[in-house]
């Protein structure tokens, strides 16, 4: 099954809404993500370490604490939803890992169309 319209609008609204957070509390995260792409080292939104958080701070949960250190477990994984830094539940344990897959890469897209 393929990503929907609305999923991959869904998925769109809340990497622009990463950005504009990206652009406020780390303006050079353009530039540093940009260089930080190479063939030995893609953007991989499904990796902790190749994410766009990880690329920009060495890892995902460490730049997580670092934006939101008032937050933790559940919460801060909703908020890494609504700002386009990992999937919804429901597309990433998908049980059609073709649908995950597919989030996965319209994700990472959607990131290196805002470069």
């Amino acid at each position: 099954m393929d990503l929907t319209a609305t999923q991959r609008q869904h998925i769109q609204l809340r990497v622009d809404e990463g950005a504009r957070l990206l652009d406020r509390e780390r303006p050079t995260w353009h530039v540093d993500l940009r260089q930080s792409i190479d063939a030995d080292s893609p953007l991989d939104m499904a990796r902790c370490e190749q994410c766009v958080l990880g690329k920009l701070e060495g890892d995902y949960d460490e730049a997580m604490t670092t934006l939101f250190p008032k937050l933790s477990g559940p919460e801060q994984e909703e908020k890494a939803i609504e700002l386009g830094f990992t999937l919804p539940g429901y597309l990433r344990n998908s049980p059609d890992p073709f649908l995950t897959h597919d989030a996965w890469r319209y994700l990472g897209w959607c990131w290196l169309a805002k470069l």
